[in-house]
């Protein structure tokens, strides 16, 4: 569902979590994203669906099952890339 490479260039930072709470078999990408209101509209476009959200994050699921938790990055959080003119 995602090219991660155009989104990393887009400011989509995923890094994979492993959790005891999930099923066995299901993993849960979790995403820090620049601004979650663009992402979760571009998620939905490409067929995702909203499972929940509260206060700077939301769980999403891909067409095939896949899930995702995308978590709205703080303005100061380390490793935060300066923004030029193509970002």
């Amino acid at each position: 569902m995602v090219d991660w490479a155009l989104a990393a260039q887009a400011g989509v930072h995923p890094e994979l979590l492993v959790s005891n709470r999930e099923p066995p078999g299901r993993v849960t990408l979790t995403v820090e994203v620049d601004d979650l209101e663009a992402r979760l509209r571009w998620l939905r476009d490409l067929g995702a669906k909203l499972l929940q959200e509260t206060a700077g994050a939301a769980l999403v699921e891909d067409p095939e099952g896949n899930r995702a938790l995308l978590v709205r990055r703080r303005p100061d959080a380390p490793g935060q890339r300066a923004r030029g003119p193509n970002t």
